[in-house]
């Protein structure tokens, strides 16, 4: 019995360490370096923590709308949404960003059924954010996600060699047009390093024939070659497919 007993409290306790953090959309803005909307979650509760999650264009319009209190004359796509959860005596109880995969961050929506049965569906971040907003639902975000994603506004980057790297997932590469495609974007150069031939939202693809999808990978594609020896590397800038060739020495220590 007392087994049972601290067993069951060694669950709340980890459950409770582990509840998901109540966050607020303070904005959506235009990353100026990738060319992609970016949403920006905040902690509520004075934490100062953020989480930039990279969107596609139509589900960024449709959250700036609901952000700045503007009504369209025919519902658009999550009002309509909405609208079927009211009509069918259904309620959004809340929104959990609750998991990151591969560069992809999943969200579930939190529903209960007219008869109170509980539902959770799982959904793309850009339109549980837009439903959330809609209906005046909280929004949360798991701590592990916060740690996954850095909390700082630097998830995902990569630096090394002069470059700030950050990995493609499938909602920026539609934003930029380039669905399906893998690879690590650059969203910084140092104009004095071995790379400076590299641009800013320069997506890298390849190095040397060998295909890159993330900024990690990139990193291990330039630490094997760091001997100064050339090296081709594929990418596509401004959505066109073109190769340069860099050299570089061993790089200094980086941070993630």
């Amino acid at each position: 019995m007392r087994l049972a007993v601290g067993l069951c409290l060694g669950w709340l306790a980890t459950a409770h360490a582990a509840a998901p953090v109540e966050v607020a959309v303070r904005s959506v803005r235009l990353d100026p370096d990738a060319g992609s909307p970016v949403v920006e979650l905040v902690e509520k509760s004075g934490g100062g923590r953020q989480l930039p999650i990279w969107i596609g264009p139509f589900e960024a319009q449709a959250i700036a709308v609901e952000l700045e209190g503007v009504t369209p004359p025919r519902p658009l796509t999550h009002d309509l949404m909405g609208e079927l959860v009211e009509a069918l005596h259904g309620e959004l109880e809340r929104v959990v960003v609750h998991e990151l995969v591969a560069g992809t961050y999943h969200a579930r929506l939190e529903l209960v059924r007219a008869g109170g049965a509980h539902v959770s569906l799982d959904a793309r971040p850009s339109d549980a954010l837009a439903l959330a907003l809609r209906l005046h639902r909280p929004i949360f975000v798991d701590e592990a996600v916060f740690a996954a994603g850095g909390g700082d506004g630097s998830s995902h980057m990569s630096r090394a060699y002069g470059l700030t790297l950050q990995d493609l997932t499938p909602e920026l590469a539609e934003g930029l047009a380039l669905a399906g495609v893998r690879g690590a974007l650059v969203a910084d150069v140092d104009p004095a390093s071995a790379a400076r031939k590299l641009r800013r939202a320069d997506v890298v693809t390849g190095v040397d024939g060998e295909s890159v999808a993330s900024a990690a990978e990139l990193v291990s594609q330039l630490e094997r070659r760091r001997d100064g020896h050339p090296m081709r590397v594929a990418l596509r800038r401004q959505g066109q497919p073109l190769e340069v060739r860099i050299r570089v020495g061993a790089a200094p220590p980086r941070d993630r």
